[in-house]
């Protein structure tokens, strides 16, 4: 009987450690992915040009509307990844968090 006990106590610690694992392993991507996010913010917002025409009043207003739906749909996109990463974040440290609090409650 000692055994069975010990062999369930064993794999309750090792699947403790694999969630813990996983959710690092979740942290490690979400960080990723906000670093990555940073790393594009920086290039596009360093490279960003826009030319608008001054020809007549038409076409500049046409050309500075065209850069600016441009640029407001470039940021919504990095906004959008952002945001994202911060929930896969959010997620691996709420299952890292459950699980210390779950060894700590059963020691």
């Amino acid at each position: 009987m000692h055994c069975v006990a010990s062999y369930g106590v064993a794999n309750l610690i090792s699947s403790i450690n694999i969630i813990r694992y996983s959710g690092l392993a979740i942290i490690v991507v979400g960080l990723v992915m906000l670093i990555h996010a940073a790393s594009i913010a920086l290039t596009f917002l360093s490279s960003y040009t826009c030319v608008v025409e001054t020809s007549s009043a038409e076409s500049t207003l046409i050309t500075a509307t065209k850069c600016l739906v441009d640029l407001a749909i470039r940021l919504g996109f990095l906004g959008i990844y952002v945001w994202i990463g911060g929930l896969v974040m959010l997620r691996g440290i709420s299952m890292v968090k459950e699980m210390k609090s779950e060894t700590h409650s059963t020691t």
